[in-house]
């Protein structure tokens, strides 16, 4: 994980589309060396160095990517109703959310643009449920 970490900007760009397919591998590997779909360090280590690695980037393609990541975490993993498929559980990605400001940086005037915010329904949405219960 510590080498993964280390890789520099010009190597983790997703060029092609099919880039994005070629993590899946690499995210399968890092959750059996953490132990399992069980693992909130692995979860949280792909939320930091993947997802939100990318989110930060000016590329909106990279953006796009991470944005779509951070909805599928939403929906499909710090809220499922399965434990056994749970990365993590709803706190902890709220805290992950608010601690990198996700939400606000989606808002940013520098950053700001419209496909990334059609994309981030599922995540504003599942921020407006659980942050307000």
């Amino acid at each position: 994980m510590e080498r993964f970490k280390n890789v520099s900007e010009d190597d983790c760009k997703l060029r092609l589309k099919s880039n994005e397919k070629a993590l899946e591998p690499i995210f399968f590997q890092l959750e059996k060396l953490a132990g399992g779909a069980q693992s909130q360090t692995m979860g949280l280590f792909w939320l930091e160095h993947v997802d939100l690695r990318y989110f930060m980037t000016e590329n909106l393609q990279q953006r796009l990517f991470a944005i779509g990541e951070f909805g599928w975490w939403a929906e499909k993993r710090a809220h499922a109703t399965k434990t056994r498929n749970r990365f993590m559980t709803d706190e902890l990605f709220i805290q992950f959310v608010r601690e990198h400001k996700v939400f606000e940086r989606l808002f940013d005037k520098n950053a700001i643009h419209r496909e990334v915010l059609s994309k981030a329904g599922k995540l504003i949405t599942y921020l407006g449920r659980r942050c307000c219960e």
